[in-house]
């Protein structure tokens, strides 16, 4: 039920329909789709809506250094209240860098957790990280309801002789503006 510019909005569920009624002219209409297949959900499939993806972020951090030598980048994610990582699609993390002077051990890691460790091999220079993360998160109640969290992390960094041997990267994952949790 929604209520917006004179016309009322009723999902007629017995019916399968949604009606629209012109409060001022008194005239009640159904809503028609001109492909309704699409919008069939499947009661245990996963449907995805769309998240961020268009947005297509790219979030430049603070410099960080870090001792040369094995390391690691901890990713720390904070997921809204409420809401998990998707455990039936794979959600990952894609690791390049612009210079030698970090080396990830793989190109992709998957993010099975809020917290992953992502080992790499640094030396000596700088260089910038990017982990380009593609995120499916769902609602915690309502597991068929899922959203996109898709966001390129640039890490400027800095290596240097020294003890540190890990840095970590806080990302929290907002919902998109305007949504609306549940179906």
């Amino acid at each position: 039920l929604d209520y917006v510019d004179g016309r009322l909005y009723v999902a007629d569920t017995n019916n399968h329909a949604i009606r629209v009624i012109d409060l001022e002219a008194g005239l009640v209409e159904t809503v028609q789709f001109p492909n309704p297949e699409a919008l069939v959900i499947e009661a245990n499939a996963v449907t995805i809506l769309g998240g961020n993806t268009a947005a297509g972020a790219t979030v430049t951090l603070a410099e960080r250094s870090i001792g040369t030598g094995e390391g690691a980048i901890q990713l720390n994610l904070a997921l809204p209240e409420g809401f998990k990582i998707n455990d039936l699609t794979e959600s990952s993390v894609a690791l390049t860098s612009s210079s030698e002077a970090v080396q990830f051990e793989a190109e992709r890691v998957i993010l099975d957790n809020e917290a992953i460790t992502i080992p790499a091999t640094f030396s000596e220079g700088s260089d910038e990280a990017l982990l380009t993360m593609t995120l499916f998160y769902c609602e915690a109640e309502n597991e068929a309801f899922c959203l996109i969290e898709e966001v390129t992390l640039v890490i400027p960094i800095t290596v240097t002789e020294g003890d540190d041997d890990t840095i970590t990267i806080d990302h929290i994952v907002e919902l998109p503006e305007g949504f609306s949790s549940g179906l």
